[in-house]
Order: structure tokens, then C-alpha cells, then sequence
């Protein structure tokens, strides 16, 4: 039977005895051998009386092991049952938080304590981060873990560790986690511990991305607008055909990146390149059968990510070398629907597949709109000028008429 259990509640003692013990019990062992030396030396009656004395420092002896192991045993039975109740403190809040709490080697960066959340944020078992104190770098994901094991060595000098990152459960799924970490103990401990805690913030991190995503599209949305009012009113300020133009075109580049744009007009069922980025103006040959003709008649905007995927695509004329393509009928709109008629195209390219975006298609369609209306404008100006000079010239001729008759009749 254990000794312990004759002292109840008592638990035996594992640090050595303090110094008070062994002087005592030195001193009594010395006490003891001399009285035994001089039961040795003197007479029969008095040696019996030094022998005599011997059973009593035994007892006194006995008596004060007794009340080492007694009152050290008590002391520590009260030292464990506090720690005891400490940690079933500790781990009775642990296991009510939503949060991760965890311990870290701040040499080897091991985990020493982790609470039961983490089964909950990593769907990982404790098991697996008991046996392999490592495994928990394993779960970061790959596009962060190198920032987040740098962000881990730091914190073996500067003592503290503060990052959000991301990780892959157990199922697959990517959550953001915010983890941030102290010293703990004291600063000479050896190996010196990291204590922190690592909460799940995915929710936060959406409603960040959502709120940056919605910032961004609502400065896209008041750039294109703006760009779309100044170049409305670009557009209207000249009647000038060419002005027009060219007004257009770099109007469109300040919203669609393209590399190459025309705006190709019609002259009766013919179609002609009126400007394109190099101001260049020719007729277009076959147009009967080109992706132009198509766009004219079905009066309808094109928008194709790759014209190598395209049946019957023709890489010629101003569509050569095109491999992203936006194709928008410039149609002059009028209140009876049933006489509106394609003023021309807007075509816009790109060499390389995919360029363009839905966002660029729908920018070039609103732009079409009034640049639309400022062609119609400059082609009822060039007609206005054309008539005037004709009215001028018949005036002219009037004059030079009445002019002879007046002559003649002198």
C-alpha cells in the first residue's frame, strides 16, 4: 500500500527536503552517536542512562519525518489540486469559444496546446495535430503559406505574430483565418513559448471583397460616364465630318483598349472605311459576304472573343490579323422606327484573343449611340454646305442674268 495513503490527502513529496530538515536531522544523528559513544566509555548505571536518552532522538527523529511528509505532502496535494482546477478552468473556457487557442514551441514553432475549436475551423481531429505538431502548415493554402512561414519565423525574434491567411479544411473548402500571437512565461524561459488564438473571418473577408468589388464598379461606372459625356460632347461641338471621326475614335480608346478601329459608313448598299486609327479611307470589296455585310443587315452588335473559332471568318481588309473583334451598327434613330437605316459600322480589334470584355461591348454600344447622332449631324451639315453653294452659285448666275437683261433693255 502506498505511504501516501496513510496521510489523507496528502501527496509524497518529489522536490528535496529543505535545509532545515537536514540540519535537524544531521543534528540528531550526531546527538545520537555521541550519546552511544558515551554509553560506551562510562560506567554500567550511567550508560544505561546515555542508552536510555537513544529511543528518544529516534522518536524525536521519526516524529520530524513525519511531519515533513505531512506538511510538504499537504502542501503539494493543495498545489495540484489549484493546478488541477486551473486547467479544467482552462479548459472548461477553451472548449465554449468559437476562437482557436493554441501554444507554440518558439523554436521548433510546435504546437504544444491547441483547443477542441480547431476539429470545428480546420475540420482536421486533434488526433492528427497531436501525433504530427507540424501538420497545421500543411493546411495553409498554397498561395500563402510562404508569407505565413516567413510571417512564423519572425515571430521567433520579434515575439509576437499578427496575419490573415488563408487555409483548406479538411473538405476542400478555402476559409480566411485571422491568427495573432504573444510571449508567454517568462522572457529567460527556455524554449521560449508563443500563446494566441485564430478565428475564422471568412464572412469579414467576403463582406470586404464585396464592398472593394462594389467601390471599383461604381468608379468604372462614373469613369465610363464621364468619359461618355465628354465624348458626347466632343462629339457635338463639330459638325466636321473628319472631326467627328476622329473624335470618335479616340473617344473609344479612352474606354476600350483596341489596337485597331474603324468606323466604316455606307454609301448606299456599299460599305466604305471612312477613318480607322491610321486615317486611312478605301472601299471594301465582297462586302456581300463579309462579317460586316452580316452586322449591317441583321442591324445587331457583334461581339466575339476569338475569330479563329469563327466559321467562314475572313482574315482580310481591315479585319486582318484580328483575333478579338466588337462590331456595332451605327443606326440613326428617327421617332417611326421603320425608317431607321445603318449610317455604318463601329469595328474595333485586337491581336490578340479574348481582349475585349462584356464590359468593353456594352461601353462601345452605349458610344455608338451618340456617335450615331453626331454622323447623322456632320452628313446633314456637309448636305446643308453642299446646297448653300449650290443656292450660292444659282444666285449668283441670277444676278449676272438680271445684270446682261438690264444692259440689254439700256
Amino acid at each position: 500500500m502506498p505511504m501516501a495513503s496513510f496521510f489523507p490527502k496528502t501527496l509524497l513529496p518529489t522536490e528535496p527536503p529543505p535545509r532545515w530538515f537536514w540540519i535537524t536531522s544531521l543534528s540528531l544523528l550526531l546527538l545520537g552517536i555521541v550519546f552511544f559513544a558515551l554509553s560506551l566509555v562510562v560506567a554500567d548505571q550511567q550508560s544505561r542512562l546515555f542508552l536510555a536518552v537513544i529511543p528518544f532522538i529516534l522518536v524525536c527523529t521519526l516524529a520530524l519525518h513525519a511531519y515533513y511528509l505531512l506538511h510538504a505532502g499537504r502542501e503539494r496535494h493543495v498545489a495540484a489540486a489549484s493546478l488541477r482546477q486551473s486547467q479544467e478552468l482552462l479548459q472548461e473556457v477553451t472548449d465554449h469559444v468559437q476562437e482557436v487557442v493554441w501554444m507554440l514551441r518558439g523554436d521548433t514553432n510546435e504546437l504544444i496546446f491547441v483547443s477542441n475549436a480547431y476539429e470545428a475551423v480546420t475540420g482536421h481531429s486533434l488526433r492528427e495535430i497531436r501525433e504530427n505538431p507540424l501538420s497545421y502548415k500543411d493546411l495553409v493554402h498554397p498561395e500563402d503559406r510562404a508569407r505565413f512561414l516567413a510571417k512564423l519565423a519572425e515571430a521567433r525574434s520579434t515575439g509576437k505574430f499578427d496575419e490573415e491567411f488563408r487555409i483548406i479544411r479538411a473538405d476542400g473548402v478555402t476559409r480566411w483565418i485571422w491568427s495573432k500571437g504573444t510571449p508567454a512565461g517568462h522572457a529567460s524561459e527556455v524554449p521560449p513559448r508563443l500563446v494566441g488564438i485564430a478565428q475564422d473571418i471568412t464572412e469579414r473577408k467576403q463582406a470586404e471583397l464585396d464592398v472593394a468589388k462594389h467601390l471599383a464598379a461604381a468608379e468604372a461606372a462614373r469613369t465610363e460616364a464621364e468619359a461618355l459625356r465628354l465624348s458626347t460632347l466632343t462629339l457635338t461641338k463639330n459638325l466636321s465630318m473628319d472631326t467627328v471621326l476622329d473624335t470618335l475614335l479616340a473617344s473609344l480608346l479612352d474606354v476600350v483598349p483596341y489596337e485597331a478601329a474603324s468606323v466604316i459608313l455606307t454609301e448606299g448598299d456599299c460599305l466604305y472605311v471612312a477613318r480607322t486609327s491610321a486615317k486611312t479611307v478605301q472601299m471594301l470589296e465582297g462586302q456581300r459576304t463579309t462579317f460586316l455585310e452580316r452586322v449591317r443587315v441583321a442591324r445587331k452588335s457583334v461581339f466575339i472573343l476569338d475569330t479563329a473559332k469563327e466559321k467562314d471568318w475572313e482574315d482580310a481588309g481591315v479585319l486582318q490579323g484580328v483575333r478579338s473583334w466588337i462590331c456595332v451598327p451605327l443606326i440613326a434613330s428617327t421617332e417611326r422606327p421603320s425608317t431607321e437605316r445603318v449610317l455604318g459600322l463601329l469595328s474595333v480589334g485586337h491581336t490578340h484573343p479574348g481582349a475585349f470584355t462584356a464590359e468593353h461591348f456594352r461601353v462601345a454600344e452605349s458610344l455608338a449611340i451618340s456617335a450615331a447622332v453626331a454622323i447623322q449631324n456632320a452628313r446633314l451639315y456637309e448636305r446643308a454646305e453642299i446646297y448653300a453653294a449650290e443656292l450660292e452659285a444659282l444666285i449668283g448666275k441670277q444676278g449676272q442674268w438680271q445684270a446682261r437683261k438690264a444692259k440689254g433693255d439700256a
